[in-house]
């Protein structure tokens, strides 16, 4: 990982249409910075960023939520993705 230059992160399920618009737009106006794509086999598939494996660096997140975290919302899927992201970032970064 460079630490020297700054890093825009997304973190992302699928490959829909709109990902391959927003990871070139945001290459063409940040040309000097490095873009990681923490995602799955489907959008691994981008020449010009880093590319992370999502599920490679869930099994803290899974231990916590397992035995600490409580969900408080209805939508749990969706609040244990973005959980699990910031574990992620901690990780790697």
């Amino acid at each position: 990982m460079n630490r020297d230059r700054l890093h825009i992160i997304f973190v992302h399920k699928g490959n829909q249409e709109y990902l391959k618009y927003i990871l070139n737009q945001t290459q063409k106006e940040n040309p000097r910075v490095i873009i990681d794509l923490i995602g799955d086999e489907s959008n691994d598939r981008y020449e010009f960023i880093n590319h992370f494996f999502l599920e490679e660096y869930f099994s803290g997140a899974k231990e916590f939520a397992k035995n600490i975290f409580i969900y408080l919302q209805t939508n749990m899927s969706m609040n244990y993705f973005v959980f699990k992201g910031g574990l992620l970032l901690e990780t790697l970064y």
